[in-house]
């Protein structure tokens, strides 16, 4: 089948063409349709056209820039301009855009199908060509097994079949494309494989890929990209024997490219096939989470490099396992945030979906920043909340004297740092605990201070510094008398 797009921006025009066209005589199926040329030079990013139909004059990009752009892009189709206007401009650039022919609007049916059966032919003649191969790699990217599977019965009807590999690839700035194959080891072909900046390349080689074959292929791969300064990933296939297994080539391609290595840009299917493919593993139970949550402990830190220390394990990061643990990470922050009573949407405080935004990292960095721009987003929203509450600055004073007891802290300091009466302060914290402050600092002090003693073997003058007295003397004293030591000892 021919695959045609047709770009027109008035609905009604737009329609009416396609009534007109005898789809099914001519061998004709209508690919994609767009209301200007921006639109279809996005499509023609992922979608493989043979024909384009295009209207001159339309919004945002008008007919002219879009075959302009087509030439830049030495994109391979024929192209049937649309034109109410006959000036010379627009015809001269036309013809400069090596336009097949034109029609003046409106447009006549059977003139319009009579122009299709002859551009039909120099489609066909050109699909027979040595462009050809490039025809039967689109049918492949397609997934259209009827139509993959008639692009290959022509190409090896006419062709030798040939050994080959395949590359995919993915780049950060865009491949150039006009330029990239140049001086290339083996005859290839580069065709878009989606709209990510993905891209695959078809090299027909002398036998079957060894060793040798691979070696020189990744080594100008390397090399063009680096003189192009691309940041990239590429995934390779193995070397196959015939065309027939071109499919299976672009399915191991693919998953190579699934793989971002921690040092190699350019991964093999062999090297990936081996790995056995470990799902990653939350960094912190909910449980766990929702308490540190509910104390006020900002565990940002600790989510970052534990994030990262789970992708490290491996030599090899899976990046589609990599955004669902970065996913099931932030929905699980955001649900533990909920169960300790903290109203976090953190789609809000980015300003997106987050899963739409976790979907489109395809770079191990980007994961890492926006996991950090995750956790500072949500971190400092909770501190916020807490900061206007005294419940909150209660929760923050009792995680202070539960981790902080070894230093000089006073229920004073904390009310003059929160802005809270001091008076006001010490009898919320009593309703909460059940003791004054001093009494809660002293009994984690003393319990800290006996563990000290009695289960790792310290003396009472080793252990005084390390819960927050520096008189040892005098915790001496505080200790024996808190447990009841210097009766005992007055009793014998």
């Amino acid at each position: 089948m021919i695959r045609v797009m047709i770009v027109e921006d008035e609905a009604v025009i737009r329609l009416g063409l396609i009534h007109s066209i005898r789809w099914d005589s001519l061998g004709f199926t209508l690919a994609a349709e767009a209301e200007n040329g921006k639109q279809a030079l996005e499509l023609l990013d992922s979608i493989p056209v043979d024909l384009l139909i295009t209207d001159m004059r339309m919004p945002e990009c008008d007919g002219q820039r879009l075959l302009q752009e087509i030439e830049a892009r030495k994109l391979n189709c024929e192209i049937i301009v649309l034109s109410e206007y006959t000036d010379f401009a627009y015809m001269r650039q036309a013809i400069h855009a090596h336009v097949y022919d034109y029609l003046l609007k409106p447009v006549d049916s059977e003139q319009l199908n009579s122009l299709l059966e002859r551009v039909k032919k120099k489609i066909l003649n050109r699909t027979h060509s040595a462009d050809a191969l490039s025809n039967l790699l689109a049918a492949m990217i397609t997934g259209d097994e009827e139509f993959a599977g008639q692009a290959m019965e022509t190409y090896l009807s006419e062709h030798d079949d040939s050994p080959f590999l395949l590359t995919t690839v993915l780049t950060r700035e865009g491949i150039p494309l006009p330029d990239f194959l140049e001086a290339a080891p083996y005859d290839s072909r580069i065709l878009p494989l989606s709209k990510e900046k993905s891209f695959v390349v078809l090299s027909l080689t002398s036998k079957v890929a060894d060793g040798h074959l691979l070696y020189t292929w990744r080594s100008w791969f390397q090399g063009q990209m680096k003189k192009a300064a691309v940041n990239y990933r590429a995934g390779m296939s193995e070397g196959k024997e015939s065309l027939v297994e071109l499919s299976r080539a672009l399915i191991e391609a693919s998953l190579a490219l699934d793989y971002a290595h921690q040092s190699k840009s350019v991964i093999s299917y062999s090297e990936i096939a081996i790995i056995e493919l470990k799902t990653y593993a939350l960094p912190l139970h909910e449980k766990q989470l929702t308490e540190l949550i509910k104390s006020g402990r900002d565990v940002r830190k600790e989510l970052r490099q534990s994030f990262s220390q789970e992708l490290e394990k491996s030599a090899y990061i899976h990046m589609p396992s990599a955004r669902r643990l970065l996913t099931e990470l932030t929905f699980s922050l955001e649900r533990c945030c909920q169960e300790a009573g903290r109203s976090i949407n953190i789609s809000t405080l980015l300003g997106e979906n987050y899963i739409d935004r976790i979907h489109k990292m395809e770079w191990p960095l980007e994961l890492n920043k926006l996991l950090n721009e995750i956790t500072d987003k949500t971190f400092e929203a909770l501190a916020s909340q807490e900061t206007g509450s005294t419940e909150g600055v209660l929760r923050r004073v009792l995680f202070a004297v539960q981790t902080r007891y070894m230093e000089d802290i006073s229920l004073i300091s904390f009310a003059q740092e929160y802005h809270i009466n001091y008076i006001y302060l010490s009898r919320k914290f009593k309703e909460l605990t059940g003791e004054t402050f001093t009494d809660c600092l002293m009994r984690i002090r003393m319990e800290k201070a006996r563990e000290l003693i009695e289960k790792n073997g310290f003396s009472e003058k080793e252990a005084a510094p390390l819960v927050g007295y520096t008189n040892s003397y005098y915790f001496t004293n505080s200790y024996r008398k808190y447990f009841g030591m210097e009766e005992a000892e007055h009793e014998h």
